[in-house]
């Protein structure tokens, strides 16, 4: 169990490297504010998230949808089926990922509702799997590694924690990054998202939810 926390110097030069544009302001910000921020924002929208949720959110931020189908036929069926599914909740619709905010979820209740039309969110999803520039897999397991002592240091309690650290740890030693929510966060909030680039989603995406 852990309770809160923090203050930790962090690879700057790797968050500097991982920037998106529209992120820029947060180059002024210390790192450890960068991450406590970060984890504190995560988790006022998810009280329930562990630790691996935490970092699902970071990868998706540093890694976009790129790990995802950047085939628009396949990516099409998969959101179809995911659409007929029956568990959508209430739920914040759009959410920015994880340090920098490179990327957001885009909540498919928005295209259940017909807020935002299918093939729009289809078209950014591909675009932005498709245009990712990820770090190199040593320059995450650093960037995590930052982000995981900061999170010791907020002294949070956070379900599992020990157990979630250490798997992931064995991942990213095995050169395996991408991993799913945690088991309780999906019974909890049911998710149902697709990440697309936060630039996409300000110029063609935020117009139709905004209506």
């Amino acid at each position: 169990m852990m309770s809160r926390h923090v203050s930790i110097p962090l690879c700057l030069s790797l968050l500097l490297s991982l920037l998106h544009p529209l992120s820029a302001q947060a180059i002024d910000l210390p790192a450890d504010s960068i991450i406590r921020a970060s984890v504190e924002r995560i988790l006022a929208l998810h009280p329930e998230a562990s630790l691996q949720d935490i970092y699902k959110s970071c990868l998706q931020d540093a890694f976009g949808p790129g790990h995802l189908i950047p085939d628009p036929a396949r990516a099409k069926r998969y959101l179809l089926e995911e659409l007929a599914e029956d568990d959508y909740l209430p739920t914040n619709a759009v959410e920015a990922t994880g340090l920098q905010g490179n990327y957001v979820r885009i909540d498919l209740a928005l295209v259940k509702d017909g807020r935002l039309p299918l093939d729009e969110l289809l078209s950014a999803f591909v675009e932005s799997a498709n245009s990712v520039e990820a770090p190199s897999l040593d320059d995450w397991r650093c960037q995590w590694n930052e982000v995981v002592r900061v999170v010791e240091e907020m002294q949070l309690s956070l379900p599992g924690y020990e157990q979630e650290k250490a798997q992931i740890a064995a991942w990213l030693a095995q050169g395996e990054y991408v991993l799913h929510h945690s088991d309780h966060y999906t019974a909890v909030y049911h998710p149902h998202y697709r990440i697309v680039n936060r630039r996409i989603y300000e110029e063609r995406l935020k117009p139709f939810i905004q209506q």
